[in-house]
This record gives C-alpha cells, sequence and structure tokens, in this order.
C-alpha cells in the first residue's frame, strides 16, 4: 500500500495493513534497537531492587507504577513503529505522571494520601454520575519538591508533551505532513508521518523513559544505578542514544549529556520535533 493511501483511504483494515508494514519494516533499525535495549534495562531494573521492600500501601503503588511504566514503553514503542508517533506522547505522558507520584513519595510519604485523596475523589464521581460537573480541580500540591531540578524536569516535560502531541493543539495539526491532492473530483486532503518522524519519536522515547529511571533510581537512594548488571546495560542503551542523537544532528547537544545513564538529559531532547 502505498503511504499516502492508507491516509486516503482511512479505514480500520487498512490501518491495520499499513501498521503492520511500518512494524515489520522497523525492525533491525537503530531505532528498533534503541527501544529493545531500553525494555531490557526496564527487565535489568527491576531485578536489581526490591519493591516490597517494606510492604506498605505505597511501596505497592510503587511498585505498579513501575510496572506501568514499562508497559507504556512497550505499548507507546509499538505505536511508533507501527507508523503512529502522534499516538505515543499520552502513553508517555501517563507514564510521567506515574513517576512524579513516584518522587513525590520519596520527597515526603505524606504525598501518597494527598494522591489518593479518596473523600475529594469520591465526591467528584458522586456529582458526575449526578449529572454535574465537579466544581473544583483536584489539585496535587506536593510537599518537599519546591525546586528539585528531577521534578521540574518531569512538569516540563508532562507540559510539553500536553501541546505538543496529547491535546488538539496548532502545534499537533503541524506533526503531520499535510497533502493537498488535485483529482477529477475536486481537491483530497490527506496526511502523513514520515520515517523520520517515527525515528525520532523513537529517539524521544528513550530519552523520557531514561528520566522515568532516574526517578525510581532516586526512590532507591541510587541502589539502581549500584548495580552492577544495571550499568552495563544502561551503558548499552546510552551508546546507542548518543548514536541517535548524532543521526539527528544534535552533536552540539551530546556534549551536554551526562556520561552515565542516571545523569540528567537537557530537557529540550525530550520534546524534540523535527523541522
Amino acid at each position: 500500500m502505498d503511504a499516502n493511501e492508507r491516509q486516503l483511504h482511512l479505514n480500520l483494515e487498512n490501518l491495520v495493513s499499513a501498521s503492520r508494514q511500518w512494524l515489520e519494516a522497523s525492525r533491525g533499525s537503530k531505532a528498533y534497537d534503541l527501544l529493545k535495549r531500553v525494555d531490557h534495562l526496564y527487565g535489568v531494573i527491576h531485578q536489581s531492587v526490591d519493591f516490597s521492600v517494606n510492604g506498605s500501601e505505597s511501596a505497592q503503588v510503587v511498585h505498579m507504577a513501575f510496572l506501568l511504566c514499562h508497559r507504556a514503553l512497550l505499548s507507546a514503542s509499538v505505536a511508533a513503529l507501527s507508523g503512529n508517533p502522534e499516538d505515543s506522547p499520552a502513553l508517555t505522558r501517563r507514564a510521567l505522571e506515574a513517576a512524579k507520584l513516584v518522587l513525590a513519595i520519596k520527597a515526603n510519604p505524606a504525598n501518597f494520601r494527598l494522591w489518593t485523596a479518596p473523600k475529594q475523589r469520591i465526591g467528584r464521581w458522586k456529582l458526575r454520575n449526578a449529572g454535574q460537573k465537579p466544581k473544583e480541580q483536584l489539585r496535587l500540591n506536593y510537599e518537599g519538591l519546591k525546586d528539585d531540578p528531577l521534578f521540574e524536569n518531569i512538569q516540563a516535560l508532562i507540559g510539553a508533551l500536553s501541546d505538543i502531541a496529547v491535546h488538539f493543539t496548532p502545534e499537533h495539526i503541524s506533526g503531520y505532513e499535510w497533502l493537498h491532492i488535485a483529482n477529477p473530483d475536486g481537491l483530497t486532503v490527506s496526511f502523513e508521518r514520515s520515517v523520520e518522524d517515527v525515528q525520532q519519536e523513537a529517539l524521544m522515547l528513550a530519552a523520557q523513559h531514561q528520566l522515568i529511571h532516574c526517578v525510581f533510581d532516586r526512590y532507591f537512594d541510587e541502589a539502581i544505578r549500584a548495580s552492577g548488571n544495571v550499568q552495563d546495560a544502561s551503558q548499552t542503551a546510552l551508546e546507542i542514544l548518543r548514536e541517535c542523537f548524532a543521526d539527528f544532528g544534535h552533536e552540539d547537544q551530546i556534549e551536554r549529556m551526562s556520561q552515565s545513564w542516571f545523569g540528567v538529559v537537557p530537557r529540550e531532547h525530550r520534546w524534540a520535533r523535527r523541522t
């Protein structure tokens, strides 16, 4: 199927067929290998620390958050590598919210109860079920995170992804390649995403989950980075990430990257857009 035909004739069968073709064509690419390395790193990290360290409710949620962040990577990777990179950021945004909670719990365990907020959440659903709009937003003003660079990076990334890809904004529309094709019946408007878009989204995904790994490393008092197995797996991922940055012309920014996977990558790398 021609790349543009998929969007000219939008239907489920065409999308499934085209997505399969994209995914198979992506196998063996550097983008695919990068995401496989980050996937592998999640597994190594999971084995390096004890998530049930105290058996508390908050510790259980931290464990769930880690597993769901890993799942978000896999789902977003499949979306991106299947030629639908615009569907990836929403999954990543939710994973970043999970990581933000983990960071908040580490800063102050009382933040966990602020997040659960059972009375407020139940009250909001009662209003919805009664056909009413909840009067106030549920604001999560976490304690102990003021001026925390890692928290600020997460907040900035959540906001950037929301504007660029999650919400219906001018930035989102401009991310597509719009085509105006003349035909006997008039003008057909079509849209498509390029191979470069898919590759760049894979690069952004890896950098975004690098930030998430830094959060869990903070939670476990840097025990994750101290693991020899994690060091080996993360170094391999970092090397491929550097190669991908170079492929997209970010050589000047590579110098600003940490020599460790658990250093903070310049935040603009996590939402850079192809121009």
